[in-house]
């Protein structure tokens, strides 16, 4: 008798578990690499602190997220066509915004102008960059912001490799986001940060015909972007602690577009 309540008991845990596995929704979320935050693998496996942070409040709020990489024009246009897809760290537009639900701001992005270290490079503004050469990360906002104070600028084709060509004097300054200055912590070097040259959003957006209970779960999950209190130990594994702090204390996810 025993033994059968005891079998009971163990099918009626193994039910509710399997219910709680069916209450929770799956969502297809597509992202393009972007190093540091975003890195694949070999194999496609994608790492970083907005993989881990999103994955991480996502699940609490009961919603698994299946994450994709992929290139972003073509996410745009997989999210607009399939229910339950969104995009994961992209650039707010007007244009899209009409046929995807922009969910929320989900991260900020820091760019700044670096020089070699010892170099006794000045700048404090844009404009101090006319007097000198310079590589620049391809952010399309930045190079918007570049062409309006007419500025001549290289965009790399490979933003990985910024430190690397700074340090072999191919341009003067490099203007990016906190990549090169992680790289060179690593590499036991420094550089010198100058100033700050912008600081952009990255939302998630998502198909507007997706579950909405999925949507509101989502929306909740990020209140605070990707920087809740709940994810700092996230950052702290990719050596980012103090970006997180500086973010927690600069950044607002709830401002308007």
């Amino acid at each position: 008798m025993r033994g059968a309540v005891a079998t009971r008991f163990t099918i009626a845990l193994l039910l509710f578990a399997l219910a709680q596995c069916a209450q929770a929704a799956v969502l297809t979320v597509l992202v393009e690499p972007y190093p540091p935050f975003v890195t694949e693998a070999a194999g496609g496996k994608l790492s970083g602190p907005y993989i881990d942070a999103f994955a991480q409040l996502a699940h609490r709020r009961g919603v698994e997220p299946a994450i994709q990489s992929m290139p972003v024009r073509r996410a745009l246009l997989m999210a607009q066509k399939a229910p339950g897809t969104c995009v994961l760290a992209i650039n707010y537009s007007a244009a899209d915004a009409e046929v995807l639900l922009y969910l929320g701001r989900i991260t900020p992005i820091y760019v700044w102008a670096y020089a070699r270290h010892g170099d006794g490079t000045r700048a404090s503004s844009l404009a101090d960059l006319k007097q000198y050469s310079v590589g620049l990360s391809d952010i399309a906002e930045v190079r918007q912001m570049m062409d309006a104070a007419s500025l001549h600028y290289d965009v790399l084709q490979q933003s990985t490799r910024g430190l690397q060509m700074l340090q072999a004097r191919r341009f003067d300054i490099l203007v990016s986001d906190i990549g090169p200055e992680l790289a060179a912590k690593s590499a036991g070097a420094s550089l010198d940060r100058l100033f700050t040259v912008a600081r952009v959003e990255r939302w998630l957006a998502c198909n507007p015909n997706t579950d909405p209970a999925t949507l509101a779960a989502l929306h909740a999950a990020l209140k605070e972007g990707l920087f809740a209190e709940d994810v700092r130990d996230v950052w702290s594994k990719y050596g980012m602690a103090d970006y997180f702090a500086q973010v927690r204390k600069e950044w607002s996810a709830t401002a308007k577009p």
